[in-house]
């Protein structure tokens, strides 16, 4: 019920300690307000955790609205940077949401999975940072497999990028490489391909 998901959510990324501190003008009841507060909040340390209480209240509110939620784990990764329970964030929206289907009516090139994306994006952003390469591999593997037919060829792109950093980072040089020009063969014609390109442009140049 949304008794249990809302202990599971406060347990996986619990309140940060300047919580009672801020005092945020946003109040999130729907997917709309939500990105509203996201367009609107200052770029500034204050205005960053405005967004992220209102976000994090947000999911805690509506943890039935998984539009909501989603989004709002999705965007909270990019805000409060000095946040200690990411890893903990980002694993709960990817394992909860690996099968959410964004809503895409205001948008005319999103596709259902792109949230999804985001999500594994952002985990396996996390676990390369902390030396994990192949949980991060495993992320972007997964996605790729069972999600890739509701993604957007530019966020595919995206994956197969960090897929191929991933290996590289790891020391699979061959690997990564391979990767990075299957993914320039499949998706060269996207808005990744200059992305695409500089990767293994690199990884050819430094193997």
């Amino acid at each position: 019920g949304q008794r249990e998901f809302v202990a599971a959510f406060v347990s996986a990324a619990p309140r940060p300690d300047w919580w009672d501190a801020v005092t945020t003008p946003y109040r999130v009841e729907s997917l709309g307000d939500l990105l509203a507060a996201w367009q609107g909040h200052p770029r500034t340390d204050e205005g960053e955790r405005q967004f992220f209480k209102a976000a994090y209240q947000g999911i805690v509110d509506h943890p039935d609205d998984a539009q909501v939620v989603a989004t709002a784990i999705n965007l909270l990764h990019w805000v409060v940077r000095d946040y200690p329970h990411r890893l903990g964030l980002a694993r709960f929206g990817f394992e909860r949401y690996f099968l959410h289907r964004a809503r895409t009516d205001n948008c005319a090139n999103c596709m259902p999975g792109d949230t999804t994306q985001g999500l594994a994006q952002n985990l396996a952003q996390l676990y390369a940072a902390d030396g994990r390469y192949d949980e991060g591999i495993a992320v972007c593997r997964k996605l790729i497999d069972e999600r890739a037919a509701d993604v957007s060829p530019y966020k595919l792109a995206e994956t197969w990028n960090q897929l191929a950093w991933l290996h590289w980072q790891k020391g699979d040089r061959d690997q990564a490489v391979q990767i990075a020009r299957d993914a320039l063969a499949r998706y060269g014609a996207t808005v990744r391909a200059d992305e695409l390109r500089r990767t293994l442009e690199r990884f050819e140049r430094e193997r």
